[in-house]
């Protein structure tokens, strides 16, 4: 699993400009993407096997772009537009892991999505309780749709 940002993660992407993110850079076509994962499986020219999971906040777009975000319209026109599962938090992931029983300090956002989600622990029981605790009716986040392929990928059987 590779994690893509925007400046290291130091500069956030909005809903609004991931029409135009989708369709430059690394995401410009199939062979840039072979060029910079080459570690990718390809067949003519296409990447297989990829999902793309762009975590997104709501709370800095209008609904009509977030009922495009969702039902992925705003993709249609990307190279990569079969690979993206858009993931959503209602109006932000911080509320999303409060309302989940999850203290995070803003002061200290690192050490407190360390704490909610257990990327470095090899304890399953840890990331099955992360994803147990987030709703999953879909009306303030889809997030589970990400930890559970996390959670398929990191215990599956080799």
């Amino acid at each position: 699993m590779e994690i893509i940002s925007k400046n290291g993660g130091r500069k956030a992407v909005q809903i609004n400009s991931l029409r135009e993110y989708f369709n430059t850079g690394v995401f410009e076509s199939h062979y840039r993407f072979k060029r910079e994962f080459p570690r990718c499986e390809f067949s003519r020219g296409r990447v297989l096997n990829l999902k793309i999971y762009p975590v997104m906040d709501t709370d800095d777009c209008d609904r009509e772009t977030l009922e495009m975000y969702k039902s992925r319209k705003l993709f249609q026109d990307s190279p990569f537009a079969d690979h993206i599962v858009p993931i959503y938090n209602t109006p932000n992931l911080d509320s999303v892991l409060i309302a989940s029983g999850y203290n995070i300090d803003t002061g200290k956002k690192c050490e407190s999505y360390e704490d909610a989600f257990p990327v470095r622990s090899r304890n399953r029981d840890s990331f099955n309780k992360l994803v147990r605790s987030i709703p999953e009716d879909g009306r303030i986040t889809n997030i589970h749709v990400l930890l559970e392929h996390c959670l398929k990928e990191r215990y599956r059987e080799k």
